[in-house]
């Protein structure tokens, strides 16, 4: 016989259950969720380029940037664990989708790294060691990037009503382009 450490909703009203649904397991889902949003890769190269513009070198970035990304990525797995297994296997409801405040909010960070770091490297280029081809040719790429950005945006719009939430990060790259180019 197995002891559940915490109340379960009935199985007959509720038969799946998600995290969010127990307050035992909430704090360790969210705790999950942020340390997603913080390990993921657009946040772990803006911290290696904030360290690269800072420093200077090459090999300390990247450093930065894997231990972000990697860390996050465990931290995150862990908490995951034991916010689900507070729940039995059977009843955990692993296809619902948390709910779209958590999409935007992680959204509005990931624009704000890509917005950050593209400012970052435009500072970088902008220094009079950088020839001036290295510029046209890194902003081409940029407004190559938005356009690609912007159009699977619009394609993801059109197959679903969930993609709007993408839309803070969608106008940071393209402010942040705007501001590279012009």
């Amino acid at each position: 016989m197995i002891t559940e450490l915490v109340d379960l909703p009935d199985p007959a009203v509720r038969p799946l259950v998600h995290p969010l649904d127990l307050s035992e397991a909430r704090g360790w889902f969210r705790a999950s969720w942020a340390l997603t949003v913080v390990g993921h890769p657009v946040v772990g190269l803006f911290a290696a380029t904030s360290v690269w513009s800072l420093s200077g070198g090459y090999v300390v970035p990247w450093l930065v940037g894997a231990v972000v990304i990697g860390f996050g990525a465990l931290a995150s797995r862990y908490f995951a664990g034991a916010a689900w297994a507070f729940i039995p296997g059977k009843r955990q409801d692993r296809a619902r989708v948390a709910s779209i405040a958590y999409e935007v909010v992680a959204q509005v960070v990931f624009g704000a790294a890509l917005a950050s770091t593209l400012l970052l490297v435009v500072r970088r280029l902008e220094q009079p060691d950088v020839p001036g081809d290295v510029h046209a040719v890194t902003a081409g790429i940029a407004a190559t990037v938005a356009l690609v950005v912007f159009g699977r945006f619009v394609v993801d719009v059109v197959r679903s009503r969930r993609a709007w939430c993408r839309l803070p990060s969608v106008v940071a790259v393209i402010v942040g382009v705007l501001v590279f180019v012009v």
